[in-house]
């Protein structure tokens, strides 16, 4: 048990608890569930309600799992598939769909979806890959290309300045010369290398950031060019030590990506589905409030209209949401300083869709392609034009919208849609904020804006004016938690908080579980899988590699966790459910005059085929994000 002292905001935050069960709500907490990659569910209760003495409902389970997002999805069908039957498995979501940050938003034709969360699986992420193949999700493999950058900064250098390490940018590195570095990669490399090791010749300080570790370990000048070639802005300003074991992992994660035809909902759903199918139970639009034990050896969690009861409970709330949640359990676990210390990265996601497509007519930034994006490699026809497929990037750190992604993806093609805003820069979250609130011709404007002032201050090779047509339709969404780092100062390692979430209370069927509990994983579904697998295999003695279903094989064993050095898919081949675009030859070999040409990532650094007028970026864009 758990010895709790009660204030007297803690009591006043029971009163009013209890005071919501007063309410007799009108409605049924039962659900139905018709899948054609689809959740729909009945309302789990009516705001319009009156007093009376009525008792909430009870549900009592075996296992409870709290949040259907990539965790509690994937530990609900590996329960399900392990018991062979979900009875007795219940989850309880807050949202009227599954999947998390694992969203995808409707089209303007109402039919078809395109991701604003999590939006592809890399092919170093074995787990999601596994899954995918198991629940036959179609999958088109997409190479990955940096097109367009534009940036003002002037820290940069040249590219042969860059290459040849002579930049005037660079300061002479306070380390051994065997271990100095001119390439960007390789500045990473060391950063993670050196930050990992408490032993080594300049471990990170406590509370040391990011920001100031780099600048303490390779001078001033240096971190301004390693944060102006960096894709993801508040990095630098999470704790270094914990960052460093992260990036000693995220830095192999590069590879080709994979799209979901359906978008990356379908995995979430997919799994769910599962669940649902064998008997599992599903309640939606059931936000959690109080986490209690009960009876010494069962847990309670108690929502608007219903106590949900269980012997197992599996806690797939991420922390930021988990501060809204009381009772003796949720309060004590809120003030563990392991849940404490997650840093919730806030990112926006903004998605543009154009005039939609005639048979046969191209995407507007098509013609632009033709000039801006040579690509000597595989290219495929659309519409009777080349153009480059896989997924084309652009970046900059003049506008807000930080990253554009154009998915050449034979299912998104035809929306006319681009993801036009990638951005977890703080400066820039007062303004995405102000727009949701302004409305949809307010961001429409704002937005092809920024892209036409990008388009317009970079030079290309012979390229002529481009203009943005008008937005039709957009989608933004603010993720407060988009990914977890550590908070500067933290006590406690990455593999401190996984095995914490694995036994936050010793000798209780308790675990914590999502991508915040498995940093060195962090972002979208990777890190939740594996989280989960942790779980299972500590309270359930599950292996997860037995629920996966008759495609599994060698391939796909547990367990697959990705460090240092580790093995990971090869380029060449694919699996039945992965397909290659049209003319991309899996099986051929692509040498690496070949990539530098194309603009892929060489073993040195990124090089761009596009100099920009006053600057060149070799960004940094390898990673699971």
């Amino acid at each position: 048990s758990i010895s709790v002292k009660y204030s007297p905001q803690m009591l006043l935050r029971n009163v009013i608890l209890l005071s919501l069960f007063c309410c007799q709500v009108r409605a049924s907490s039962s659900f139905n569930v018709n899948f054609n990659n689809r959740v729909s569910v009945e309302q789990a209760g009516d705001a319009s309600a009156t007093c009376t003495t009525a008792s909430p409902k009870i549900i009592e389970c075996d296992t409870l799992i709290l949040g259907a997002g990539p965790s509690g999805a994937y530990a609900a069908y590996n329960l399900a598939n392990h018991r062979k039957n979900g009875a007795g498995i219940c989850v309880v979501e807050k949202n009227n769909h599954v999947g998390g940050k694992i969203y995808a938003a409707y089209a303007p034709d109402g039919k078809s979806r395109f991701p604003v969360g999590g939006a592809r699986i890399i092919e170093s992420q074995r787990i999601p890959r596994c899954i995918a193949r198991d629940l036959g999700i179609e999958m088109q493999r997409s190479p990955v290309f940096t097109a367009l950058t534009a940036g003002t900064r002037p820290w940069t250098g040249s590219p042969q300045d860059f290459i040849n390490g002579t930049s005037p940018y660079f300061d002479a590195f306070l380390l051994p010369s065997e271990t100095r570095s001119t390439t960007n990669d390789e500045l990473w490399k060391l950063l993670a290398e050196m930050g990992k090791d408490p032993n080594s010749a300049m471990p990170p300080k406590q509370s040391e950031t990011v920001r100031a570790y780099a600048k303490r370990l390779f001078g001033s000048n240096t971190q301004k060019f390693m944060e102006a070639t960096y894709t993801f802005r508040s990095d630098w300003d999470v704790d270094a030590k914990a960052y460093a074991e992260f990036l000693s992992v995220d830095m192999h994660t590069e590879s080709d990506h994979f799209y979901p035809d359906d978008t990356t909902s379908a995995v979430p759903e997919r799994l769910i589905q599962h669940f649902v199918n064998n008997n599992g139970q599903l309640y939606l639009n059931h936000k959690v409030l109080a986490i209690d034990q009960y009876n010494y050896d069962e847990f309670q969690a108690t929502t608007k209209d219903t106590i949900f009861r269980g012997k197992h409970l599996l806690i797939g709330i991420p922390p930021h949401a988990f501060k809204e949640v009381g009772g003796s359990l949720g309060d004590y676990l809120n003030d563990k300083p392991q849940v404490a210390d997650r840093f919730p990265v806030p990112v926006a996601v903004g998605t543009a869709w154009w005039q939609q497509l005639q048979p046969g007519q191209d995407p507007w930034w098509v013609d632009a392609g033709n000039a801006l994006w040579p690509n000597p490699l595989n290219a495929t026809a659309q519409g009777g034009t080349t153009w480059l497929h896989g997924t084309n990037r652009a970046y900059t750190d003049q506008e807000c919208f930080n990253q554009a992604w154009i998915i050449n993806n034979e299912k998104y093609i035809p929306q006319h849609a681009m993801r036009v805003v990638y951005d977890d820069e703080p400066r820039c979250a007062s303004l995405w904020e102000a727009l949701s609130r302004l409305g949809d011709d307010a961001l429409k404007q704002e937005l092809q804006g920024q892209l036409q002032r990008a388009l317009d201050s970079t030079q290309f090779n012979n390229a002529t004016s481009i203009t943005v047509p008008p937005i039709v339709a957009t989608q933004l969404t603010l993720w407060p938690d988009g990914w977890y780092f550590a908070r500067p100062g933290t006590a406690f390692t990455n593999l401190d908080i996984e095995k914490f979430a694995r036994n936050p209370i010793p000798g209780s069927s308790l675990c914590m579980i999502g991508e915040a509990f498995h940093p060195n994983q962090a972002a979208w579904m990777q890190g939740a899988f594996h989280s989960v697998a942790q779980c299972l295999e500590e309270k359930f003695g599950i292996n997860p590699d037995t629920t996966f279903g008759p495609n599994h094989d060698e391939e796909c064993t547990f367990p697959l966790v990705m460090f240092e050095g580790a093995p990971r898919a090869s380029k060449v081949g694919h699996w039945p459910n992965e397909r290659a675009w049209p003319g991309y030859d899996l099986t051929a070999e692509v040498t690496r005059e070949q990539l530098i040409d194309a603009g892929e990532l060489t073993s040195q650094t990124k090089k761009s085929r596009v100099q920009q007028t006053k600057d060149w970026r070799p960004y940094r864009v390898w990673g699971s994000r």
